[in-house]
């Protein structure tokens, strides 16, 4: 969730105030992250990995889902624990998956370049898109 909008839906979340929403949002998506990413490789082994990324993707949108209809702060909460398992597993494989793709010599290069992409996509989804009325 980008960090302009935590506050005007934190706010709507019962029985705590903002600024505490904030750290169980960031606590909670970044837990989970860093368990996702150290237990998808053992737990997955064998597995197609092409089938994996897109798994995990899906599991975004679902996620996305979630957050964006929870009814509950419980609810709100599960969704973000989704987003936090499926950006670990996702970053997890798709590190190991460009390290298979190039050549040994590349391989600094391939990381440089996924961590570059992944950089500029989170940045360019951070813009507002442009309302109709602004392209008179």
């Amino acid at each position: 969730m980008a960090s302009t909008a935590l506050s005007p839906s934190s706010s709507a979340l019962p029985d705590t105030p903002p600024a505490h929403w904030g750290a169980v949002l960031a606590l909670s998506l970044g837990g989970f992250a860093l368990l996702t990413s150290l237990l998808v490789a053992p737990l997955t082994t064998g597995w197609n990995r092409k089938t994996l990324l897109i798994g995990l993707t899906g599991l975004m949108v679902v996620s996305g889902t979630v957050v964006a209809l929870a009814p509950s702060a419980g609810v709100f909460m599960a969704g973000r624990a989704l987003i936090g398992v499926a950006i670990g597993g996702f970053w997890s494989m798709s590190g190991a998956t460009a390290v298979l793709l190039v050549l040994w010599g590349l391989v600094g290069a391939a990381a440089a370049v996924l961590v570059l992409a992944s950089l500029l996509a989170a940045q360019a989804g951070r813009a507002p898109a442009p309302s109709p009325r602004s392209l008179h």
